[in-house]
């Protein structure tokens, strides 16, 4: 037993020490030639007289029998076996990678793997398949093809026709045609002007989509036969899946659908979907404000009529009313949640305020309606009412009988400033009656352009005077537009000249009160004379021009020639509502400037001409 045991391991470490001894030396290398031209391979193998065998295998399988190639394994010396593959005229198909195998007895080795190139005309590995399909079905067809040399591009043909070249192989060409229908119609992202759509696509046909068109219609307003008055819309779009819808109409309903186009043509339309926009703001301000006085004291009752339905824009939460004096600045509102009237309280009847109306939704506020001026006559708790010039609201019991309306007038007040007024009038009547001759021939010695002047001084007198009634109604009605007192008003007429008559040039004194210019008047038969006009400076009040037309109404009952004496009075209409009457007072020019440069000038011996 233990001779078997050692004549084993003598025999097993004989085999291991031949085994190792076996190795390649040399390893085939990589070969590139042109298809028809030979090649070979060369492996070596040290043996140490163990005589083993050798085979040769491409891509890892061993290498079939072929009648263009030849193996020849040689034992050349006693320690080196050689084995040669050579192709004598090597073929595409002959592509891949070879190597060596050599073994004795239960020992096998591997020589290192060589490539074995051959250049010659691309090979197609995949061919296109025969499809049927159905009219207007997008297809594909693939094919792939493999060099070397590469890379390899294809080119496809279509009834002998190239229709795609210089493609990559593996190459696919797709036949395209119009998108699919849209299907699964959804609406999102809603705001008050605009409405998301979006779809499913299920196929482009093989051609981006370029556009969509979408035609929409309001659900609720339909033609006299009843069908739906449709909008359409053509959208570039770089998504296939949803477009965006602009311009329409707050919280309304919309039906839609929708058709796809790419370079082929255009899809059908998809099914309908319903949306809705957002609410948004009213679009118009209550119509017909009204205000009139409520009760006693200076509470004022504001009424309107309801914004059109059409108009709300979403679901009315209630209108306001917003209050702002004039001169304090700052703005109180009042909240009216389902009645179309409210009555202001806490007014100072010393002040003017603004009021306007407005309707608001959840979102918020809708268009402010024209401001109304409520202007207050002092301490006895009355306001006149000013609308806009465009307002139909009804029309006041004052003489003008078209803008303004007194709303309430205490009857004692009332009274008594008629009384004064009418005391007034009479006055100004005699007094001007009395004195036309003296001041026309007072003024002709002061200066003879001045004495051109007289005919438009005559009509000094009151309303009630003969040259008063000669203006017309449009006058009398212009100026009452100009919320003076009536007494000013009266006063007014009688020296009013028309505007168009005056040319402004330039400014020759500047103080607090505004400025005096220098400026010609056109008097009859073309000719012209320099005079002054003072003007106050910008947003003066209501008292100020009050006081600065009644300073120069006093002047035109001077008659005296040292004294200048009023040519005449020119009103312009405010910038805004909220502004008192720009008034001009035209008087003399005096060349010689006020008496203070007069005398300043003889004490530096610059003595005027």
């Amino acid at each position: 037993m233990a001779v078997f045991i050692r004549s084993v391991l003598i025999t097993t470490a004989l085999v291991l020490s031949q085994c190792t001894a076996l190795q390649f030396t040399t390893h085939p290398q990589r070969r590139e030639v042109t298809a028809g031209n030979p090649a070979t391979f060369v492996c070596g193998v040290q043996d140490s007289s163990v005589n083993p065998q050798v085979a040769w295998l491409k891509d890892g399988e061993d290498l079939p029998p072929g009648n263009h190639y030849d193996v020849d394994t040689a034992n050349y010396t006693t320690a080196l076996t050689l084995s040669s593959l050579d192709f004598s005229q090597t073929t595409i198909a002959d592509r891949g990678f070879y190597r060596c195998k050599a073994w004795h007895r239960d020992v096998v080795i591997y020589s290192e793997t060589a490539q074995l190139v051959v250049f010659g005309p691309p090979t197609i590995i995949n061919n296109p398949r025969s499809l049927n399909v159905t009219p207007n079905t997008p297809f594909s067809l693939q094919c792939e093809g493999v060099g070397p040399p590469e890379p390899v591009t294809i080119t496809w043909y279509k009834d002998g026709q190239v229709v795609a070249t210089a493609l990559p192989s593996p190459s696919t060409y797709s036949f395209t045609v119009a998108p699919s229908v849209p299907s699964s119609l959804a609406v999102s992202d809603a705001t008050s002007t605009s409405l998301r759509v979006s779809w499913y696509l299920s196929h482009d046909g093989y051609s981006p989509v370029t556009h969509a068109i979408v035609e929409f219609a309001e659900t609720s307003n339909k033609g006299p036969d009843g069908s739906l008055q449709w909008n359409r819309t053509i959208v570039e779009t770089s998504s296939p899946n949803s477009v965006v819808i602009y311009n329409l109409k707050p919280y309304t309903s919309y039906t839609i659908h929708v058709a796809l186009k790419n370079d082929i043509g255009q899809s059908g339309w998809s099914d309908y979907v319903v949306g809705r926009t957002a609410e948004g703001v009213p679009s118009a301000a209550p119509g017909s404000v009204h205000i009139q006085p409520s009760g006693s004291g200076a509470d004022m009752e504001v009424s309107w009529s309801h914004v059109a339905t059409a108009d709300v824009n979403g679901i009315l939460q209630g209108y306001r009313v917003g209050f702002t004096d004039a001169a304090r600045g700052g703005e109180r509102v009042e909240d009216v949640k389902s009645s179309n009237s409210v009555i202001l309280r806490g007014l100072d009847p010393t002040t003017n305020y603004s009021v306007q109306v407005w309707a608001l939704t959840l979102v918020g506020d809708g268009v402010r309606s024209s401001p109304i001026i409520l202007y207050g006559t002092g301490s006895g708790g009355s306001f006149i009412v000013g609308y806009p010039a465009e307002d139909t609201s009804p029309s006041s019991d004052m003489a003008s009988g078209n803008q303004w309306s007194v709303k309430k007038m205490d009857l004692i007040i009332g009274g008594s400033i008629a009384g004064l007024i009418l005391t007034m009038v009479v006055l100004t009547y005699a007094c001007c009656k009395c004195h036309r001759k003296r001041r026309a021939k007072a003024s002709s010695k002061r200066d003879p352009e001045t004495a051109s002047t007289v005919p438009m001084m005559q009509h000094s007198t009151p309303v009630k005077s003969k040259a008063a009634k000669s203006f017309s109604k449009k006058l009398a009605a212009e100026v009452s537009s100009f919320r003076l007192s009536p007494a000013l008003t009266d006063s007014v007429v009688s020296v009013l000249l028309n505007r168009e008559r005056l040319e402004v040039g330039k400014v020759v004194g500047e103080g607090e009160f505004g400025c005096v210019t220098e400026a010609k008047l056109r008097l009859e038969g073309n000719r012209y004379m320099t005079v002054a006009v003072k003007t106050m400076k910008s947003r003066s009040s209501k008292q100020e021009v009050e006081a600065f037309v009644t300073e120069a109404l006093r002047m035109k009952d001077f008659h005296h020639p040292n004294i200048m004496s009023l040519i005449g009075l020119i009103m312009e209409p405010p910038e805004t509502r909220f502004l008192p009457v720009k008034a001009m007072v035209v008087l003399p020019f005096m060349k010689h400037g006020d008496l203070h440069t007069f005398l300043l000038r003889s004490r530096l011996a610059d003595k005027p001409k």
